[in-house]
């Protein structure tokens, strides 16, 4: 919790500062330089859908603000004046692709792996790689039907990187797979 308020999961730095979100959408963020000072003008809200959040994370220079049903990114606008968030949205790079579980978001090498939903009406997980401000869907048809048969309940996710090759590695506690 930051000043009393629950965040979601992630925690991100960038350009001397941390960030971290609360529940209900607030991106906050420290003071450049020191992670211990934090000031209640130093935050920034996403606009664009009325979900809640469900995590934060980095991919390159942005800042991924993961809901419900959408995503949207910020980037450090040098422009600024502390107190003020330095935090500004990035318009261009909205998605329409929520996250479907905190547990599934593992950063790697720059980039963001996640379980994401598109929306409340249909069963639509799939599992999504973030470079910068493009998804780039991964998983297939069979993925599919496996993560839409899971209640989510606990779930574990981890990126390894061996040999040349990169794994995403997916557990569902529910489903035994």
């Amino acid at each position: 919790a930051v000043g009393g308020l629950t965040t979601v999961p992630g925690v991100v730095y960038i350009d001397q500062y941390i960030v971290v979100q609360d529940i209900e959408g607030g991106i906050w963020n420290s003071t450049a330089g020191d992670e211990t000072e934090w000031n209640a003008l130093s935050v920034v809200y996403p606009e664009m859908e009325p979900s809640l959040a469900v995590a934060i994370a980095k991919s390159l220079n942005y800042v991924a603000s993961f809901k419900s049903w959408d995503t949207e990114f910020f980037a450090i606008d040098s422009t600024a004046t502390p107190p003020a968030s330095p935090l500004s949205r990035v318009e261009s790079s909205y998605l329409k692709l929520g996250c479907a579980t905190a547990d599934s978001v593992v950063e790697f090498d720059g980039g963001i792996i996640f379980m994401s939903k598109r929306d409340n009406l249909q069963r639509s997980r799939e599992i999504h790689v973030l470079n910068g401000l493009t998804p780039k869907k991964i998983s297939d048809a069979s993925v599919e039907r496996i993560l839409n048969g899971d209640d989510l309940a606990t779930c574990y996710s981890l990126y390894l990187s061996t040999a040349g090759h990169q794994f995403y590695v997916l557990t569902l506690k529910t489903s035994a797979i």
